[in-house]
């Protein structure tokens, strides 16, 4: 059976009933596993827990995974399972799951996520996106949107606030930074008149804040005993000489009973106001962004939608019927003690949408008994019931979803949607994005593409600018020109990356008409990417990976950290080889530097026996490094609270040059000592908290970092050769001696009862009955 090396031995002392003190052995007959390890560590047999690690195998819960044969472990953040699960699922882009999901939630409209996203990152100021975005997009020429908009949020050009209120009240101001002020129970009429009787929506769009001081110094931390800050937005003031509060209004309010968001005197408020709570906003001295959508039908005035920050905050439309055929002004309010500040003000009074049509094709299949006249629902089978849709899109032959990404070394790649069914191919231009492609005389055509498939999408594969990736922070203009049947451009179905196309044809792409200032021309464009990589790792004191450790990255200027980019703009978690890659790729104007710099951070925290949490040290604690723009940093961290087990799991008594020439597995990196490993062999940690993880093996090798003075269990999981999943559900069979034809097939191996079973070979007909003593020696419970 097998032989045991000296330092392993049974415990028989009381209370210690089934648990095993494994030290070095090895099990000598043929083709068994021999598990080398390099300390002693308890084996719990899993009698406490009610759980045989080598027997049972435990169901878990949809939100979970099987971390062990007996433990199930919560999906973290990013990741979901369904029931039963063995192993958790990194959420799609566009969706988002908390820590223990069953499923993942699609991103509301105005944010984005990639793949594995715990949260969705709300659009910033100038994009777009619809539900279950991946990213977000950029708004045509002459419109901009507020953060966190979704797809219908395009915002018509500002409206010059000083020039709004020179025939209005002289109880509102305008600031060196063009900002409205209004200082305590001040009332003020833009001059934007609204006459409510119009098709399609109004959607009005500002940032506001209110403050107890003009130089807004003091935040605002909870609810107060007073008021204030307290300010109002009115829609339907009734001139541009009312100073006075005139209702129905939406406001701020600082009262501790009313704490946040309401309004008040709308035809369907409860008791003349209604209070919807802060809505996320948790400090109203700092920018915020409203947004809301009027409408008028049925003899009414409809407030549809208002949002702040992206957060939806009406419980359901607000109505006000008097105000319906009648003009007003737009404005606002401050009360007393309260500086209020007004920034960003835009209407958008109609929509000019591009031609699309969108129809959906459903086809149901039924099965009824032979002979049926009619198979409706009561005679169908409803197991064989079955409906596919698809969906159907009709563009008007501009090149859609034109976008650039950076790819590093490799330029920027280009991916679009060809949309015609005439166009005979396509012309790639580069131009200048601070003016619009049809007036840059300068403009670089790139390439020319062929193509006859309508809806075909050209990716990087096709087309990548290699001209374009070595100038960080530079604004690029892309155009694609579709060509007629005589290889002519048609301009006028020109599409831009980043905004409107080169014509002014309304059909080609959806515009806003703005009831306040016409729209530039211009676009930002795209941003070339700073594209570079940090690669750290971290070993225990001794050699050895530590995983699970979070890395975090924040970028200097001038030695200090940048606010806009601070510690853990990204992050990263090192893996089972105590490696974790940071990509660092941003778009922004202002890194035009092809050396940046950035300081590392590493932390982990740990339970211990006693399940309090240990910080772990590391040295250094952090790291500033320097990186340049399409190149790579690496920087290594030790962690002085663990401590590495390794060791190996390998077959015994069979000379390792049997399996492979020249001995390419040796027993530890310095070691010249021959092993075959076992492939598929698992191996896991009990740790002191209790918790169970698999630990990592590579070529037969494993290696795992543990806290000082921690005890904990290193066991096998039940093994049963490469590509079988239980007893005999599938053979796997080779000779594992070829000198010997009187031998069987290797089929499974068992480790029943907590202890190695003898193997021998048998010889006839393979079976899986344990019980067949014709195959089986007795006192056996599987074969070779």
């Amino acid at each position: 059976g097998a032989e045991f090396a000296a330092a392993g031995q049974v415990d028989e002392s009381e209370g210690a009933a089934g648990r095993w003190w494994l030290g070095p052995w090895r099990n000598k007959m043929r083709g068994a596993p021999d598990v080398g390890l390099k300390d002693q560590r308890r084996l719990d047999d899993g009698t406490t827990t009610g759980c045989n690690p080598f027997n049972d195998k435990v169901t878990c819960a949809a939100g979970e995974y099987a971390a062990t044969h007996c433990e199930c472990e919560t999906c973290s953040a990013g990741t979901y399972s369904a029931e039963g699960a063995d192993e958790c699922t990194p959420c799609d882009a566009g969706t988002y799951a908390g820590a223990a999901a069953g499923s993942c939630t699609s991103c509301p409209a105005g944010t984005y996520a990639a793949a594995g996203a715990d949260l969705c990152t709300t659009c910033p100021a100038g994009t777009y996106s619809g539900v279950g975005a991946s990213s977000c997009t950029q708004c045509d020429a002459g419109s901009f949107s507020a953060a966190g908009q979704g797809d219908d949020a395009f915002r018509g050009a500002e409206i010059n606030l000083e020039a709004a209120i020179e025939s209005s009240s002289s109880e509102c101001s305008v600031t060196g930074d063009g900002e409205l002020l209004l200082t305590g129970n001040d009332g003020c009429s833009l001059d934007v008149p609204v006459t409510w009787d119009f098709e399609g929506s109004l959607v009005v769009e500002f940032e506001t804040r209110g403050c107890y001081e003009a130089d807004c110094t003091t935040p605002v931390t909870g609810q107060q005993s007073s008021i204030t800050p307290h300010w109002f937005f009115e829609p339907f003031r009734s001139s541009l000489g009312s100073t006075g509060r005139e209702t129905p209004d939406l406001w701020w309010i600082s009262d501790g009973g009313r704490y946040g968001l309401g309004d008040y005197q709308w035809d369907n408020s409860v008791a003349g106001q209604t209070w919807y709570g802060p809505a996320d906003v948790a400090d109203p001295t700092q920018w915020h962004t409203w947004r809301l959508v009027f409408a008028t039908r049925n003899n009414c005035v409809y407030l549809d939608a208002w949002t702040v920050d992206g957060v939806d905050v009406l419980t359901s439309s607000r109505s006000y019927c008097s105000a319906f055929g009648t003009t007003t002004y737009l404005g606002f309010m401050a009360y007393s003690n309260t500086y209020a500040y007004v920034r960003g003000f835009s209407t958008t009074s109609s929509f000019e949408v591009l031609p699309i049509s969108k129809q959906s094709y459903c086809v149901e299949t039924k099965f009824c008994p032979s002979g049926t006249a009619v198979c409706d629902a009561t005679l169908a089978d409803p197991a064989l019931t079955v409906t596919r849709c698809t969906t159907g899109l009709q563009y008007d032959g501009t090149p859609a979803d034109i976008f650039p990404r950076m790819l590093g070394n490799e330029g920027v790649s280009i991916s679009w949607l060809d949309t015609s069914t005439v166009a005979t191919g396509y012309r790639v231009y580069k131009y200048d994005a601070s003016v619009p492609f049809a007036t840059d005389t300068s403009a670089r055509l790139l390439k020319e593409i062929s193509t006859s498939a309508c809806g075909l999408t050209h990716n990087y594969i096709d087309f990548r600018d290699v001209t374009t990736g070595s100038e960080p922070g530079l604004q690029v203009g892309y155009a694609i020109v579709p060509l007629d049947d005589a290889g002519k451009e048609v301009k006028d179905k020109a599409g831009v990356s980043g905004g409107s196309s080169a014509s002014l044809s309304s059909e080609r792409r959806r515009r806003l008409s703005s009831s306040s200032a016409s729209a530039s021309s211009t676009t930002s464009g795209f941003i070339v990417t700073w594209f570079g990589d940090i690669r750290v790792k971290v070993e225990a004191e001794g050699g050895g990976p530590v995983e699970d450790v979070t890395v975090k990255v924040a970028h200097l200027v001038n030695n200090a950290i940048d606010q806009n980019y601070q510690m853990g703009f990204v992050t990263a978690q090192t893996d089972e080889y105590g490696e974790a890659l940071l990509n660092i790729r941003v778009e922004d104007t202002s890194w035009t530097t092809l050396t940046q710099h950035f300081r590392v951070e590493v932390e982990k925290t740990s339970k211990n026996a006693n399940n309090v949490d240990v910080i772990h040290g590391f040295s250094p604690p952090s790291k500033d490094l320097s990186v340049k723009h399409l190149g790579e940093t690496t920087f290594e961290f030790t962690d002085t609270t663990v401590n590495i087990i390794s060791g190996t799991v390998s077959h015994a008594g069979l000379d390792a040059n049997y399996f492979a020439a020249d001995c390419p597995h040796t027993k530890s990196e310095d070691s010249s000592e021959c092993m075959c490993p076992v492939d598929g062999a698992k191996v896991f940690i009990i740790r002191a908290s209790g918790d169970h993880e698999e630990v990592t093996v590579n070529d037969g090798r494993f290696a795992t970092a543990v806290l000082e003075d921690e005890q904990v269990t290193l066991y096998l999981g039940r093994y049963y050769g490469v590509g079988v999943n239980s007893d005999c559900e599938k053979v796997e069979s080779r000779d594992y001696d070829p000198d010997d034809s009187s031998l069987g097939k290797l089929h499974c191996i068992e480790l029943p009862d907590k202890s190695l079973v003898d193997v021998v070979a048998v010889t006839g007909t393979p079976t899986c009955d344990h019980t067949d003593v014709n195959s089986c020696p007795a006192g056996y419970d599987i074969w070779v």
